[in-house]
């Protein structure tokens, strides 16, 4: 499925590539209030805030997407702790689009989320001393608030599970974004299923 191999593509390129930081948009309500490259969040109640946020979009024949990857990065110095962010909104259908709207942050891994025409998923990841932790979302939603061929805007927050460690989660809230699409293209992925369970 599309989407599946959308969002696995785009959790290895936040965790291999380094983060680069007008036009009239559609708007919701719920305009988020930060600085174009920003991604930030309440992580287990502490804040979160990347040192640089980026897009990508994976159009079929139309202007509107059918998946969106949003990639940030948090790297701590101090310690060489390297935190990332990929936040996905995808459909299982061609014939649906991504736009400004709300959409339920899922966990792709599970059967019974197969028939979901349009979701999202979350992830999280730690990397210190040479080892990984990943998180990943069971429940949550993630609101874009404005799209355009050049920037997305939005709201998230959701809870994520460790991926090997079901006793282990974090709560992620007041999630925002507000990111200009790379001109990167992974159109050419959706030809390579077998990237799906092994980009992590």
């Amino acid at each position: 499925m599309h989407y599946r191999i959308f969002f696995k593509f785009g959790a290895l390129f936040c965790v291999t590539v380094a983060l680069l930081i007008s036009c009239k948009s559609t708007k919701s309500q719920r305009d988020v209030n930060v600085e174009l490259g920003t991604v930030k969040a309440t992580i287990d109640g502490d804040g979160w805030q990347a040192n640089g946020g980026s897009a990508t979009r994976v159009d079929l024949g139309s202007n509107q997407p059918v998946a969106v990857a949003i990639t940030a990065v948090n790297v701590d110095q101090s310690n060489s702790e390297f935190q990332s962010i990929t936040l996905n909104v995808f459909t299982n259908s061609e014939a649906a689009n991504i736009g400004v709207g709300t959409y339920d942050l899922i966990n792709i891994d599970v059967p019974a989320n197969d028939n979901k025409e349009k979701a999202g998923q979350l992830a999280f990841s730690i990397t210190a001393n040479g080892e990984s932790t990943l998180y990943i979302s069971t429940s949550g939603m993630v609101e874009i608030t404005s799209l355009t061929q050049n920037n997305i805007q939005g709201k998230f927050e959701g809870l994520v599970l460790n991926d090997s460690d079901g006793s282990d989660s974090k709560e992620i809230k007041d999630g925002e974004f507000n990111v200009t699409f790379s001109n990167y293209s992974f159109t050419s992925v959706f030809s390579s299923p077998e990237i799906h369970r092994e980009a992590f």
